[in-house]
């Protein structure tokens, strides 16, 4: 009776918040030097754009993390199930001071 009462109470907070388990997968597999800036996403829970920032190495400028990091969320279980697209979108690079900066974005969609 209580384990079903629990699976009640999960089943709910999923439909409350679609993307927590993802987000959960997004902070677990965040590349080093990296940071997210912003999020956006549709209330059916079905699309997921993450703004973020990486501080190139100047050891190895051209080593970006981007390909690797959407490979590890393709591979995560609470991220991968029922993924359709996942890839880097825009893009743009930048000296500031003395450190040289990307952007990206993290474009993801499910299925229903």
């Amino acid at each position: 009776k209580e384990l079903n009462e629990l699976n009640r109470v999960i089943a709910l907070e999923r439909e409350e918040f679609p993307f927590g388990g993802k987000l959960g997968a997004l902070t677990k597999t965040l590349p080093a030097r990296t940071w997210m800036t912003g999020f956006s996403g549709d209330r059916e829970g079905r699309r997921l754009t993450v703004q973020a920032v990486y501080l190139v190495n100047p050891e190895n400028p051209y080593d970006h993390p981007t390909k690797k990091w959407v490979e590890l969320l393709k591979a995560d279980p609470a991220f991968g199930r029922r993924l359709k697209y996942c890839d880097v979108g825009a893009s743009s690079q930048k000296i500031q001071g003395k450190v040289e900066l990307l952007s990206f974005e993290l474009v993801s969609e499910w299925e229903r």
